[in-house]
This record gives C-alpha cells, sequence and structure tokens, in this order.
C-alpha cells in the first residue's frame, strides 16, 4: 500500500468532489484529467466533445473559480465528476488530489486550452503507452500556428552551474526531465510512491525541477510518448525560470543530496556554503537544511543515484 507523504497534500486545503461516478468493469482506459485557465464560454460542448472519447472517466479541477453548472454538467454526463477547490493552489497540488481521486490506473493531465485530437485518443494508441511502463509519457507539443516548440527538458552543466535546456524531440526514444505545463500520460501508483508534486513549491517551475530529479534519482524515469500530440488553442505556456527563493528547496532536497554506496544523504559540510552562498534569513534557511535533511533521511534507500549522476548520464542515454 503507498504511503502518502508529508508534502502530497497541505493540511488546511479543503475540496469538494460533485458528480457520481459510474464505470463498466471492463473498462481500464485512462482516465482524463481537465486542468482550467482562462474563460470557458463553451464548457457543454467542451465537456460533450471529452465523454465521446475513449476515457473510463474525466476529472475536471476548479481552482478558485465560480461555476454553477458543475451540478447540471456532472449530471449529463455519468463519467465527468469535478473537483472543487475554493482557495488558490498549485497546480501540482490540485494534480495531487486528483490523483487521489481518481480510479483508473493512469491517467492523462491536459489543459483546457489545447485541442485534443479524437484520432490519437484511442484503446490501442494507450494499450501501447502503458505498455511502456513509465512514470509519464509527455506528448509533442504545438502552438496555434502548428509550430513545434521545444517542451523536451534537458538537464546539463554549464561552468559548473546547472542549466535546463528546452529541446524538440528526436530519434525513437527520448527522455524529458519533467513534464512540460505538466501535460502526459502518468502512472497513478507511480505517482503516488513518489510523493507527487511538493506542495511547497508555488512557483511551477521549481515543482516540476523537483519532481523530474526526484522521479530520476528515486529510478523513474519520464518519456516521449511518439502517438501523443496536443497543440494550445491560444498563446503556448511560456516557462518562468527564474531564480527566486524556492530555488533553496529545490537546491536542498536534489542538487545538495550525495548518494552513497545504498542510500542518499545530506553531508553537514553542505550547511555554511548553503547559509552563505544563497541570501537569506539565516535561522529560516537553518531550519530549512535541517528539515530537508530529515526529509532524506526519511526516504534515504528510496535514492538510487544523486543530481550528478543524473545529469551525467543524461546525454549517454538520449543518443
Amino acid at each position: 500500500m503507498n504511503i502518502i507523504h508529508s508534502t502530497f497534500k497541505n493540511e488546511n486545503t479543503v475540496y469538494t468532489v460533485i458528480g457520481d461516478l459510474t464505470l463498466q468493469d471492463s473498462n481500464n482506459n485512462p482516465a482524463l484529467i481537465v486542468l482550467s485557465r482562462g474563460g470557458a464560454p463553451f464548457r457543454k460542448d467542451y465537456f460533450e466533445e471529452l465523454h465521446r472519447l475513449c476515457f473510463s472517466e474525466i476529472l475536471s479541477i476548479e481552482i478558485n473559480k465560480i461555476h454553477t453548472d458543475l451540478e447540471e454538467l456532472s449530471s449529463s454526463y455519468n463519467r465527468l465528476r469535478f473537483v472543487n477547490i475554493p482557495k488558490v493552489i498549485s497546480v501540482g497540488e490540485a494534480l495531487n488530489i486528483a490523483f487521489l481521486e481518481i480510479k483508473a490506473p493512469y491517467a492523462l493531465v491536459v489543459w483546457n486550452d489545447l485541442q485534443i485530437r479524437p484520432h490519437l485518443m484511442t484503446d490501442k494508441i494507450f494499450d501501447r503507452l502503458i505498455k511502456h511502463k513509465e512514470l509519464c509519457m509527455v506528448p509533442q507539443l504545438f502552438n496555434s500556428k502548428e509550430e513545434l516548440l521545444p517542451s523536451f527538458v534537458a538537464p546539463a552543466n554549464y561552468k559548473k552551474q546547472l542549466k535546463t535546456l528546452f529541446l524538440t524531440p528526436g530519434g525513437n526514444d527520448f527522455s524529458t526531465l519533467y513534464p512540460f505545463d505538466y501535460i502526459g500520460l502518468y502512472n497513478k501508483d507511480d505517482y503516488i510512491e513518489l510523493g507527487g508534486f511538493d506542495v511547497r513549491f508555488a512557483n511551477s517551475y521549481w515543482q516540476r525541477m523537483d519532481f523530474g530529479f526526484r522521479a530520476y534519482m528515486w529510478g523513474k524515469s519520464i518519456r516521449w510518448g511518439r502517438e501523443l500530440r496536443f497543440s494550445y488553442m491560444e498563446d503556448s505556456f511560456q516557462e518562468d525560470t527564474t531564480l527566486d527563493q524556492e530555488y533553496k528547496l529545490f537546491y536542498l532536497k536534489n542538487l545538495a543530496v550525495s548518494y552513497q554506496g545504498d542510500h542518499g544523504i545530506i553531508h553537514m559540510n553542505n550547511l555554511l556554503p548553503f547559509l552563505f552562498g544563497l541570501k537569506g534569513q539565516l535561522y529560516h534557511d537553518w531550519q530549512l537544511f535541517m528539515n530537508t535533511r530529515k526529509w532524506v533521511e526519511l526516504y534515504k534507500y528510496r535514492f538510487m543515484r544523486d543530481s550528478r549522476n543524473v545529469v551525467e548520464l543524461w546525454g549517454a542515454n538520449n543518443e
């Protein structure tokens, strides 16, 4: 049985699930998790189109939005439910909630501003993708002009600093550090076992960077699902890689961890460089260091490599 990590959900986050799910026993197809942003003037038409597809269930995430049509829509479609979250939370935390609610073993995560190609949403295609047994399979993404976007993320060292390169996929097998814009086909059990997205991150870039590095350090991988293709209907998502205060938590959970023999550890000799190398409040940063060191100790045997090894092996594994 999976243990829910302490970073999986804030204790004070409340939500309501609207709709009753009716599943057919023979339906093993993935769930569809829909994230919402912007306006949605044709919601009924949108959900009617989704309901025609092969998904075993559809879960729409409504964050800090007021909609009066949730009961009506959920009663109209027997596989449609809504998760209504009254306050603003991170996308990662919303997805953690969604993965606790879905029944299916896999889930495709999309946004409501993506154009979904019905001919690519078939039983056979999802069966082929699921056979890869990856934590997540990610799509090719295109802008509204059908131009391929550099949505595959590769870590690299440049002058002893971690950099992320945004690439387009090549060859037959291609890894990415994390799911761009959270989009992808996820394995539910692997997702929960990994701890999902850390809710302490408000910055989506560092939240996804943490998810990706933790996945690879814990022996999982995120790869290209060749059959998956989506296009943004409006301006495409732009990644914000700004170095902010949340980098400290990312640094400690990932870059400060060393792999020794059979476990991960944060050595105490990292403390002073951390306190004085990154500007901040000394007492707060000391607490952050010690608490993160305890977190690494708790999960130390889950580590199969450290971040340096992940970066070093990246090029060789993607040639």
